[in-house]
């Protein structure tokens, strides 16, 4: 049966049984691929529980009941598009992700000096970095993971970090498909499309644009659903896809995904490339959940509790990381007006999106899968450790935290070097250090 992590323990995480949130993509899927799903389903019958069986059958049959219905993807003031219904286009397509084999030692090795070495890219963290998806946060538990390891799994030179990836390039410019599976751990954080567009949209087409800056949030709205408007629909798979695949994703394959109007007719292309990428790497998880994401990474690591706590790299007054000419600019938050968000639920932009969909859909089954696998209450207990130790970070380690920019838009990246790894990643690190040395002491103390 699948698993409800929200009704277990009661947490805001991804609902796979929503059948009406599924209503804006049935259109563009033609009547013989609701037809070939419909035996696909049924070629399951021996694998899928019969409650899961029966949810499969009540989505195909209530999506072509619903064919010419369409919903908006808004929920309050936060991108949902929410394709959640539609894991039935991928009931194939999920992964329980593994736990490092204790055979193996731990992924971490020395780094290569030579930066022209395609060999660094072939063991170590791996991390693949994909622009506004919780990044600068999420590469900053990669640095805290190579530098809390280094000297206590395989290197044993004094102040030696792990061989560590980390920064804003593709897994195929990092050629990753070369790399060495048992000297390398490859994961990644993706998002929410539709939320991922907007947040990138506010970022780098509105806020480090000295043009628009100072518009109100109307003007940046309108320009916001011109954007929308003019999105160039082509066969593609998604900016997600793209980032995270490790070989090229080529036209021609991918153009039997649409026919010549580009309505989507070949749903099989999208589960292959989503199906290869979870298969490449060995641990994938989502912004949305991103304490649930990494207490896995945790587990499935046998890493301490101390490795994954972080201060948000986006706390700072809401500015930017000031790597920018401009300084560090303030991301402005958004604010979406009806007729915006009725364009998100449009079939330029579900086609336009369509792959990175299909790909968040799996990822969040896999988590969930994943967490049956590591047992619930393993899971649970990890999760209610890495709250409490996140709450204390959050008190003692926040208000003293130095970020490359400050509260007040100023720009402080020498003060910053001594209390980050790298630029706004793994802030306030040194508080971090303390309190989890704090919290180890105090939990042997009361073992047995």
């Amino acid at each position: 049966m699948f698993f409800d992590f929200n009704k277990q323990i009661g947490l805001s995480s991804f609902k796979s049984n929503n059948i009406e949130s599924i209503v804006p993509y049935v259109k563009l899927i033609n009547q013989e691929d609701i037809i070939d799903l419909k035996d696909r389903n049924e070629n399951k019958l021996k694998s899928n529980t019969e409650d899961e069986l029966a949810r499969n059958h009540s989505i195909i049959e209530y999506a072509v009941k619903v064919e010419n219905t369409t919903t908006g993807f808004w929920n309050g003031d936060k991108t949902t598009s929410q394709i959640q219904g539609s894991y039935k286009y991928i009931s194939n397509v999920s992964k329980v992700f593994s736990q490092w084999p204790e055979s193996l030692p731990f992924p971490c090795y020395p780094p290569k000096k030579n930066a022209q070495d395609i060999d660094k890219f072939r063991y170590g963290i791996q991390f693949v970095k994909i622009p506004k998806c919780a990044s600068s946060t999420s590469s900053g538990i990669a640095l805290r993971i190579a530098h809390r390891h280094g000297e206590t799994k395989s290197i044993a030179a004094a102040k030696q970090i792990c061989s560590v990836q980390y920064t804003h390039e593709s897994a195929r410019y990092r050629s990753y498909k070369l790399r060495d599976i048992n000297k390398s751990f490859l994961w990644t954080i993706i998002r929410e499309p539709t939320s991922r567009y907007v947040s990138e949209f506010q970022h780098f087409k509105i806020a480090r644009d000295k043009r628009y800056r100072d518009l109100s949030s109307l003007q940046i709205d309108k320009l916001m659903r011109e954007d929308l408007k003019n999105l160039q629909i082509y066969p593609r798979a998604g900016d997600m896809m793209y980032y995270l695949s490790t070989e090229a994703i080529k036209r021609r394959r991918l153009a039997p995904m649409y026919d010549k109007g580009y309505k989507i007719k070949n749903i099989n292309v999208f589960e292959e490339i989503v199906s290869e990428i979870l298969n490449d790497y060995n641990f994938i998880g989502t912004a949305e959940r991103l304490d649930e994401s990494l207490v896995l990474l945790r587990l499935l690591l046998d890493l301490d509790a101390g490795d994954i706590i972080y201060l948000s790299s986006k706390t700072n007054g809401g500015y930017d990381d000031g790597r920018s000419n401009e300084g560090c600019v303030l991301i402005p938050k958004p604010n979406i007006s009806e007729p915006t968000k009725q364009l998100f639920s449009s079939e330029a932009y579900i086609k336009f999106q369509y792959g990175d969909h299909i790909l968040y859909e799996a990822v969040n089954r896999s988590i969930d899968e994943t967490i049956e696998s590591v047992g619930f209450e393993r899971f649970k207990k990890a999760l209610d450790e890495h709250k409490h130790l996140m709450a204390l970070a959050n008190e003692e380690c926040l208000p003293n935290a130095v970020f490359p920019c400050s509260k007040n838009g100023v720009r402080q990246t020498k003060m910053a070097a001594a209390n980050c790894y790298w630029d706004d990643s793994g802030c306030g690190y040194p508080c971090l250090d303390k309190l989890s040395e704090k919290w180890e002491k105090e939990r042997t103390s009361q073992l047995p």
